[in-house]
This record gives C-alpha cells, sequence and structure tokens, in this order.
C-alpha cells in the first residue's frame, strides 16, 4: 500500500523532527506555533495508535496531517508556480482522508 510506505518515510522524519511546516514562512512567532500544532498531531495519533484500528489508519492519517500543512505553504494558488503544487496536495490529502475514513473506526 502506497500509504503506508509514505507514512514510513514521514514517520522516519518526524523522528528528526524534519517536518513540512517548517518550510512555511510567516514570521517568528507564527512559524514556532504552526510547527507546534504538527508536532502536537503527529504526537497525538503517534500516542493513540495502540488503542485500536490498523497500521493503514494511522498512515493514512499521518499522510493527511502532511498534506494538510503542505495546503498551507502552497497557498497562493494565484501564483503560477504554486497551482499545480496546491492542486496536488489537495488531491493528495482527499485520497488519505477517504484512506483513513474506509479503514478508521470513528
Amino acid at each position: 500500500m502506497a500509504v503506508r510506505s509514505k507514512a514510513a518515510v514521514l514517520e522516519e522524519k518526524i523522528k528528526v523532527d524534519q517536518i513540512s511546516s517548517s518550510d512555511i514562512d510567516f514570521g517568528t512567532i507564527i512559524d514556532t506555533e504552526i510547527a507546534n500544532i504538527q508536532r502536537f498531531l503527529y504526537g497525538f495519533l503517534n500516542g493513540t495508535k495502540t488503542i485500536g484500528g490498523g497500521s493503514i489508519c494511522t498512515s493514512a492519517l499521518i499522510s493527511f496531517v502532511d498534506q494538510s500543512f503542505k495546503l498551507i505553504e502552497f497557498r497562493y494558488v494565484w501564483l503560477p508556480e504554486y497551482t499545480m503544487k496546491f492542486n496536488n496536495a489537495q488531491s493528495k490529502a482527499t485520497d488519505y482522508m477517504n484512506t483513513a475514513y474506509a479503514y478508521c473506526n470513528f
């Protein structure tokens, strides 16, 4: 499954604190807050993955969080260099959320 392999790569990056929100440039205060929100979400998913559900569920949610912060990074959709990147991130986020809906017991 592509979701599991993508999440495995993301989990290794998270361990060394190489998260996607570190590329977002809002200013010093907001940058740290956004990075902390992403760290919190990854920690929440990591802490609750042993409660139930399968690895596909957690992998899809981790990948969804990553793509959500890429949507924030590519927020300037009217600029040509961000238009396709935003659409691609939005499509992947939708795919990951659909996978999570199918495999998770919400």
